[in-house]
C-alpha cells in the first residue's frame, strides 16, 4: 500500500515499511499519473536536444527522477506529447527501462496515452487501455 510518494507498507505485513526504491517501482506503473505529474516526479531538467526516434523528431530532456537517478524524457517535437521515458531500474542499477507512450486520446480536456510499452532488457510489456475515466462520482473502492 502506497501512502505517498515516499512511503508505503507491504500488503502482507502492514507494519513493514517499503523501501523508497519499492515505492518508486510501484509508482512507476502509474502511467497516466506519470504524464500528469511530470513536474513533480522529475527535477533538474536540462535544455532540450532535438533528435530522431523511430523517424519522429523529438525533444529530449535530461532530468533526474524521484530517487535522483538520471533519466531522459522525450517529447514529440510537433505535438509536445511525451513519447518516452528512459529511467534506471531501481532494483538493477545498470538496467535502463524505456517506457513508450502513444495512441493519445482526449478525456475531459486532457490528452492521455492509451498505449504504453515497457522495454526491460529486451522484454516488452504492452498495456492497451480501453477506457479511462476521471472523477467518477459513483466510484467505490472495494
Amino acid at each position: 500500500m502506497i501512502k505517498n510518494k515516499t512511503n508505503g507498507f507491504s500488503i502482507s505485513d502492514s507494519v513493514r515499511p517499503l523501501s523508497k526504491e519499492d515505492v518508486y517501482t510501484i509508482r512507476s506503473h502509474e502511467f497516466q499519473n506519470i504524464v500528469l505529474e511530470l513536474n513533480t516526479r522529475y527535477h533538474d531538467f536540462e535544455g532540450p536536444t532535438k533528435v530522431q526516434i523511430d523517424g519522429i523528431p523529438v525533444d529530449q530532456v535530461n532530468a533526474k527522477d524521484e530517487l535522483s537517478h538520471p533519466c531522459i524524457l522525450s517529447f514529440d517535437h510537433n505535438t509536445s506529447l511525451l513519447t518516452s521515458l528512459e529511467i534506471q531500474n531501481p532494483g538493477t542499477i545498470n538496467e535502463v527501462l524505456t517506457i513508450k507512450f502513444s495512441n493519445w486520446k482526449k478525456i475531459e480536456n486532457l490528452l492521455m496515452p492509451y498505449h504504453v510499452v515497457i522495454d526491460q532488457s529486451g522484454k516488452n510489456y504492452v498495456f492497451n487501455f480501453i477506457k479511462l475515466q476521471f472523477n467518477i462520482p459513483d466510484f467505490e473502492y472495494k
